[in-house]
């Protein structure tokens, strides 16, 4: 869970500012902002695409090579962030309702 708080901090501006997330560069964005790999398999998971999907609040569209990572509930992902993330104090404010 703690990686998976990870990478919602890392990722936290694109994801609410709608703005696009390809999976397929996830690794390398993570990879230049934290200066390690995103830790996916840390946490037991094969794929990269199953991590993400047990991230509360988030989806995942489309395919191969073109599916992006995209906010779906603002408030499941916040709640989610809080619960399990290493601050405890909410970021969710009105524009994400």
């Amino acid at each position: 869970m703690q990686q998976q708080c990870a990478f919602i901090e890392c990722f936290r501006e694109e994801l609410f500012g709608e703005r696009t997330l390809l999976l397929s560069q996830l690794n390398n964005l993570y990879t230049m902002r934290s200066g390690e790999e995103l830790p996916y398999k840390l946490s037991g998971y094969e794929k990269l695409r199953d991590f993400l999907q047990d991230i509360p609040g988030l989806s995942l569209i489309g395919r191969g090579n073109r599916m992006q990572v995209r906010l779906e509930s603002p408030i499941a992902l916040e709640a989610y962030d809080t619960l399990f993330g290493d601050r405890k104090s909410t970021r969710l404010n009105s524009s994400h309702l």
